[in-house]
């Protein structure tokens, strides 16, 4: 039984054909604004800052909250055992305890 033979790839033409379809790819983007999500209710967000490398991320993530549309990244000096109530009193948005 004779069974379809695949084509033979080999990398160079695997890289080529990825190539042309990646550079298909961006010619057919415009420079329109592609915006999917409304505008942002609000500018401020606020963070608990307690004093650990654990919360690391939350310093990289400022940038990109910042491209997103957030204008005012706060962080309020209140430490790990105060954090919990602060965000229960609506003094903080965020918190990594």
């Amino acid at each position: 039984m004779d069974s379809p033979r695949m084509p033979d790839f080999d990398r160079r033409a695997f890289l080529a054909r990825a190539c042309a379809l990646g550079a298909g790819s961006l010619l057919g983007l415009h420079n329109g604004s592609a915006s999917a999500e409304p505008a942002l209710e609000t500018k401020r967000i606020r963070f608990i800052h307690a004093p650990s490398i654990c919360i690391a991320p939350q310093y990289l993530a400022e940038e990109l909250l910042r491209l997103d549309g957030f204008t005012e990244v706060e962080y309020l000096p209140l430490g790990a055992r105060n954090g919990p109530y602060a965000l229960a009193e609506g003094r903080a948005d965020i918190g990594m305890l």
